[in-house]
């Protein structure tokens, strides 16, 4: 996924590689690492289990061989004692109760089986191997895949040993593998336990370990979103705790940063949507004023005018956001905004303003019975003005100290001088708005009327806005109006009871549905 991003040096390019999450990888990583050290782990220690076993399985044997050799080798010198040796052989023989004894014979000193697990090789010559009587002392023998050979002489003698024969016992290679598919299954039962044990452990004590990790990512994606309350606090004292802390210090000052910016321009710009180098454009702009500020503000202290001129500003962005304009700033108790900076079409620019300005006069004239009517406040009434043409609009300042994106050229001097034409609670516009937005088929106006402005030196037309003429703009602004004064954000500014908010909406609806919602065009 690719995301395209302008800057000042141009527009470049941000690559963006969806992969799985940082838990999930260190998940997977520890995971790996773990069952791999079990599996190394079981690895060896089957082994030497394994060994272990057939060690056993082989001290076994030479304790049957040298206890046979014990118990023979007085009868062995007898002649005619192959009966006894057959019958010492098959008690020796019952003690095998898993089966490990493949072939087990006593043969003579001429090499003659006197007695054997298969009677039919008792009286042969044993010629198994040709080295029999060579063999001095008790000797063990792997035979590949045929088990293991256990050879013993029977001697007589204190001093003198002498030969009497040989006990001569195969192991069968049945039982060594017997016993490692015990081992094995053993083993791999255990590596089953072990590994399910092994992910379910380290999955929960990883998960605890990274969540301060996951937490700081979260806020710090909930912050790039535009939420800076996503709860957040240091939970430890190490790398982790430092980061976390440094974060919300960072996330502070950015709070207060964005206090005193324009958020919703920063999306706009860090979504590409509008140029952050100064541009020539053509835009509709609006300008705002209270009027007869000075004597408004007379009957109220310092912090009550800016209280109560932030609840104005604050129903007024409402419209301002909803008609995809931007407020380009404050000036008092004077707002300028501006619409057409994502490029569109200048007759949508100027529709989606005069949208702003006709339905904002009727909400803060709504806003002002509540204030005066519920809170006993003397209500502020704004006249706007609204002008389309060419600007130059970007960054503009010093750099390095304070840039404010701004909007300069004709245009808007020219909407701060129609905004001093109109009436209290009225909005006046310019020739090219009126043209924009086909006013002669959707406007209720007065006009054209030429007008001197200062600053300006051929007369300018204008129009004043009452409202308008087709049922489809006149139901807008209702549904409009309506629609924001049920929003939390307005709520919170009028501060009123569910049942003062009832009857306040219900007078509302009634005067926007009774007849169609007109402004004022003449002093009154």
């Amino acid at each position: 996924m690719a995301k395209r991003v302008r800057t000042t040096s141009g527009t470049r390019t941000l690559r963006l590689v969806r992969g799985p999450s940082f838990v999930n990888r260190m998940l997977l990583v520890t995971l790996f690492l773990v069952l791999a050290a079990t599996l190394a782990s079981g690895a060896s220690g089957y082994v030497v289990a394994t060994k272990t076993v057939e060690d056993e399985i082989e001290f076994a044997g030479r304790s049957l061989v040298h206890g046979l050799s014990g118990s023979i080798v007085t009868i062995i010198a007898k002649p005619g004692a192959m009966g006894e040796l057959q019958v010492v052989l098959n008690q020796s023989l019952a003690v095998d109760k898993e089966g490990r004894v493949a072939d087990l014979v006593i043969v003579a000193k001429d090499l003659t089986v006197v007695a054997a697990k298969d009677p039919s090789q008792v009286g042969q010559k044993y010629s198994r191997f040709a080295g029999l009587k060579d063999i001095k002392t008790m000797q063990t023998v792997r035979l590949r895949g045929s088990g293991t050979r256990i050879v013993a002489p029977v001697q007589w003698g204190q001093t003198k040993r002498r030969t009497l024969g040989y006990v001569v016992i195969t192991l069968s290679e049945r039982a060594f593998a017997a016993a490692r598919r015990g081992i094995l299954v053993s083993f791999s039962a255990l590596f089953l336990v072990a590994s399910v044990a092994t992910v379910f452990l380290t999955r929960r004590v990883l998960r605890r370990l990274l969540k301060p990790v996951v937490d700081l990512g979260d806020a710090a994606r909930a912050l790039a979103e535009g939420n800076s309350d996503y709860p957040l606090e240091p939970k430890s004292r190490d790398e982790i705790g430092v980061a976390t802390h440094s974060f919300l210090k960072m996330r502070a000052a950015q709070r207060i940063f964005v206090r005193f910016s324009n958020p919703a321009l920063v999306a706009e710009i860090l979504a590409g949507h509008v140029p952050d180098v100064p541009v020539d454009a053509k835009l509709s702009v609006g300008f705002g004023d209270g009027v007869r500020f000075t004597d408004w503000s007379s009957a109220h202290t310092a912090s009550d005018t800016s209280s109560f001129l932030t609840d104005y500003f604050t129903v007024f962005g409402q419209l301002v956001a909803t008609h995809g304009g931007l407020i380009e700033k404050f000036i008092g108790d004077a707002v300028m905004t501006y619409y057409g900076l994502q490029r569109e079409e200048a007759a949508q620019a100027s529709l989606q303003a005069l949208r702003t300005h006709v339905a904002g006069q009727h909400l803060l004239a709504i806003a002002s019975v509540a204030f005066e009517r519920y809170h006993n406040r003397r209500p502020l009434r704004f006249r706007f003005g609204l002008a389309t043409g060419r600007c130059v609009v970007g960054p503009l300042g010093a750099r390095g100290v304070k840039l404010d994106y701004t909007v300069i050229g004709d245009t808007v001097n020219l909407a701060s001088r129609l905004e001093g034409l109109a009436c209290p609670g009225g909005l006046t516009i310019d020739r090219f708005t009126y043209l924009n937005v086909d006013g002669a088929l959707c406007l209720e106006a007065e006009g054209p009327t030429e007008q001197t402005v200062k600053g300006f030196d051929a007369p300018v037309c204008i129009y004043r806005v009452a409202g308008y003429r087709t049922a489809a703009e006149i139901d807008r602004l209702r549904s409009t109006v309506l629609d924001l004064l049920r929003k939390d954000e307005i709520r919170a500014v009028l501060r009123l009871t569910d049942e003062q908010f009832t009857e306040l909406f219900a007078g509302a609806e009634q005067d926007l549905m009774g007849q169609a919602p007109l402004l004022p065009v003449r002093v009154t």
